[in-house]
């Protein structure tokens, strides 16, 4: 079972300065969208689909620590 990720409003600079096939697929697995239909909808292999989320998240989880941190 896949752990639920939300994005709360401080999270939004850091969504933003991702690069743009990272936010464009995070925001489709926001939706729902398992992870095989991501990998048809934008023709990638699923591996790719799972690690470009993973990157994704992990960054904008970094930037969320470093801002509890402050």
């Amino acid at each position: 079972m896949k752990r639920p990720f939300a994005l709360t409003d401080d999270d939004k600079a850091a969504f933003d300065a991702l690069p743009a096939h990272w936010r464009s697929l995070l925001a489709a697995a926001g939706t729902g969208t398992n992870y095989e239909q991501l990998a048809l909808d934008f023709n990638l292999k699923l591996g790719t689909v799972k690690s470009r989320i993973h990157r994704a998240r992990s960054q904008i989880i970094a930037a969320r620590e470093m801002a509890e941190a402050e």
